[in-house]
């Protein structure tokens, strides 16, 4: 008999009982063009409460995350040094990357432990999947909370999705100056469009979902430094779902779609992880 791995998943990622919950009703609905994420919205304060800024201890954003539990963050292994945790930290409940770090939403979490993915390849980004546990639990309310895990069978093929974080304001450009959390929405496509698309690129593998603008003509798109953050599909009751993990792209905003780690690919890694 098949295991159901999202039955077995689902609750460690919804210990507080309301994962995938923005305390918005109407949260990623709008879209309104403006200059960043590219071509994306500011997010209001916590809209995404599962959003993370992994940083260094400098201070320095390096990517996004996604809380999955009080102990867990989702993220992209080329994200991350696997071999020196306490280069990192992850800060929850923020907003303003560089106004809001005095925010009594913001709280800073040492990092325990890394878990990047064994089969990882920098050289085609296949299995970009990595976990980081912090030392101390992270406190769930409505302002910092999980992101609901995806449903093992479904490809996600030409689903609204969301895309967040503090990434660059154009390709090649600096992040520096981008403080507000940002969003815009995408549409996954198909893998023979992603698989035409990457022909004689790079190899679009099955642990790769991609996304694009609702009409297949990237003007809004992920970017630089918004790796590592999350792809979401909202329900019809308003949960969110993670369904990727922002990875790689040709540019930002160009005609290829970005391509994320397709999180229910990886569900048995997952659980075997965050279970030691």
């Amino acid at each position: 008999m098949a295991i159901n791995v999202y039955a077995a998943l689902s609750p460690i990622w919804n210990e507080n009982g309301a994962c995938g919950k923005s305390k918005y009703p109407d949260a990623g609905d709008y879209f309104l063009p403006a200059p960043t994420i590219v071509g994306g919205i500011e997010a209001r304060p916590n809209e995404f409460p599962w959003q993370v800024s992994v940083q260094t201890k400098k201070g320095t954003h390096s990517c996004g995350g996604s809380i999955i539990n009080s102990k867990w963050i989702i993220t992209a292994a080329h994200c991350l040094d696997e071999n020196n945790p306490g280069y990192y930290m992850v800060v929850v409940g923020l907003h303003k990357k560089i106004t809001g770090a005095g925010d009594s939403t913001v709280k800073v979490h040492d990092v325990e432990r890394i878990v990047v993915h064994e089969m990882f390849s920098p050289i085609t980004v296949a299995n970009d999947i990595a976990l980081i546990k912090v030392k101390n639990d992270i406190k769930l309310d409505e302002n910092v909370n999980t992101v609901c895990a995806p449903k093992s069978n479904d490809q996600y093929a030409h689903y609204k999705t969301v895309v967040s974080g503090w990434g660059n304001l154009a390709p090649g450009g600096s992040n520096l100056n981008v403080d507000s959390l940002m969003y815009t929405t995408l549409n996954t496509t198909a893998k023979d469009y992603c698989l035409r698309m990457y022909k004689n690129i790079r190899p679009i593998t099955d642990d790769m979902i991609c996304a694009s603008d609702n009409k297949g003509n990237v003007v809004r798109d992920s970017c630089q430094m918004d790796s590592g953050g999350p792809l979401v599909n909202k329900e019809k009751d308003g949960t969110f779902r993670l369904v990727g993990v922002v990875s790689w792209g040709i540019g930002c905003a160009s005609k290829y779609p970005g391509v994320y780690a397709r999180v229910n690919h990886f569900e048995d890694w997952i659980l075997k992880n965050i279970k030691l």
